[in-house]
């Protein structure tokens, strides 16, 4: 008999496959070494959005779970989240939008984007549904409760924007009963907001697109890294329970 047990060629895909096994596995020792040295335990800040709550939060979970690391949620005021994240006294926060990130230099974006989200332009029947309609300092248009893609818009076009809670119904109502023109909206492609546009006699019209992030402390780079394909997995799945339950 062999003193020597001789494995098994393997073909290149096989070879392939095993190697990037073997390198996630590493790099997911990595980042436990690095965050077990951290404070315990790890935090994720989070605004209190209904999106967030219902499948962002849920989604993480299930990120993490698959990094076999456990976190904690701590719900706080849009601004005070980024604040709070910047100074490490949370790890990084649930989802935003890239540019909130440009007055916090101590935060990175997670590679992979977490959801896709639309600012959404809602008009009544009689007048033009385009972004000139900010343009025009005598309208006075509906906004969501403030973030750092509203604060741009006022920043940059001269109506008079108005802020209103993130009810679209509420909006939609307003824009019904004659009281204003114009609401701005937004939506997603994770938690859609479908404007009744008929019931309410509207039109609409789509401004911007644009990226939604996980965000974490620029200390959490390695982590950051090794997330980034765990989310893509985690999207993927969702993505198609969502179509399965449609």
């Amino acid at each position: 008999m062999d003193r020597y047990f001789t494995p098994k060629s393997l073909s290149p895909e096989e070879l392939s496959e095993m190697l990037k096994r073997t390198l996630f596995a590493l790099t997911i020792a990595m980042v436990l070494l690095s965050t077990n040295s951290l404070a315990e335990p790890f935090t994720l800040s989070h605004a209190p959005h209904p999106a967030i709550k219902s499948i962002y939060i849920p989604i993480l979970k299930e990120v993490y779970s698959e990094l076999q690391m456990a976190v904690e949620f701590q719900e706080m005021s849009t601004h005070r989240g980024l604040v709070e994240a910047n100074a490490r006294h949370v790890d990084g926060d649930v989802a935003r939008f890239s540019e909130a990130l440009q007055d916090y230099p101590n935060l990175m974006a997670v590679p992979t984007a977490l959801d896709r989200a639309e600012i959404i332009l809602l008009c009544v029947r009689e007048v033009e549904c385009s972004d000139n309609a900010l343009r025009d300092p005598k309208n006075r248009i509906l906004i969501p409760t403030e973030t750092a893609v509203v604060r741009r818009f006022i920043a940059t076009y001269p109506a008079n924007f108005m802020p209103v809670s993130h009810s679209l119904i509420k909006s939609q109502e307003m824009l019904s009963i004659g009281r204003f023109k114009y609401a701005l909206y937004v939506s997603s492609e994770l938690h859609p907001h479908q404007a009744k546009t008929e019931e309410y006699n509207l039109n609409w019209a789509v401004l911007e697109s644009f990226p939604i992030y996980h965000v974490l402390h620029k200390d959490h780079k390695a982590l950051a890294d090794a997330v980034a394909p765990v989310l893509s997995r985690v999207l993927e799945r969702y993505r198609r329970e969502q179509q399965l339950r449609q």
